[in-house]
């Protein structure tokens, strides 16, 4: 029943934000895939602080929480629900860590173009496979058989979704001059190295039972 819910909410999201926008998703397919600058989406009007992008923000940060937590809640006795509430909103806690952590970079570096344009890539790519996942969940929720399997391609999904942004910023740093170790550098530190010690440190029991 709550699965239900949350995909009736995830639907008037969807709806609402094209009702506000009706080419958003013209615009995220254009500026995920076929890199166009932020200046040229912003002329055609799809602004990262609209109504319809903080409705598909809305609409990553629901979906990923609520497949998370469907994804555990199989594979765990029902006792242990609570431990998946932390677990559930990680991608929206580490999307919002992204941005905070490449602001601050702005502010050392003082290159605020750069990160200027990273971070609205960043919130493009996140209401982008914000419905992405939101078919996945939907599928894999009507084929309970394909559960295990299910799990892996969601995971897989994420995984891209990193290497996107990390390629996309490589690309949009090296437009902007910023040497290449440098980006290296802050990737690894500031954004990798981090999540994987989160992962492995607070989560790691949880991760095993669903990985099998």
């Amino acid at each position: 029943m709550l699965v239900l819910v949350l995909f009736t909410v995830c639907a008037l999201i969807v709806a609402f934000a094209r009702v506000r926008e009706k080419q958003i998703f013209l615009y995220l397919l254009q500026g995920v895939f076929f890199l166009r600058p932020l200046d040229e989406l912003e002329k055609e009007e799809y602004k990262a602080r609209s109504s319809a992008s903080l409705l598909f923000l809305l609409l990553f940060f629901t979906v990923t929480a609520g497949t998370i937590y469907w994804m555990f809640f199989v594979q765990l006795p029902s006792s242990h629900w609570q431990a998946l509430v932390l677990p559930a909103f990680m991608p929206a806690v580490y999307f919002i860590y992204q941005l905070l952590m490449t602001s601050i970079a702005a502010r050392v570096s003082g290159n605020s173009e750069t990160v200027r344009e990273l971070n609205y890539f960043s919130i493009l790519l996140a209401q982008f496979f914000g419905l992405v996942f939101l078919v996945e969940f939907f599928v894999s929720y009507f084929q309970p058989e394909f559960i295990e399997r299910s799990a892996w391609v969601i995971g897989i999904t994420y995984l891209i979704y990193l290497i996107l942004r990390f390629l996309r910023g490589f690309w949009i740093a090296m437009n902007q001059g910023v040497p290449w170790y440098y980006i290296i550098l802050y990737f690894w530190t500031l954004e990798i190295l981090p999540l994987l010690i989160v992962a492995k440190l607070l989560y790691y029991e949880e991760f095993q039972i669903w990985i099998g």
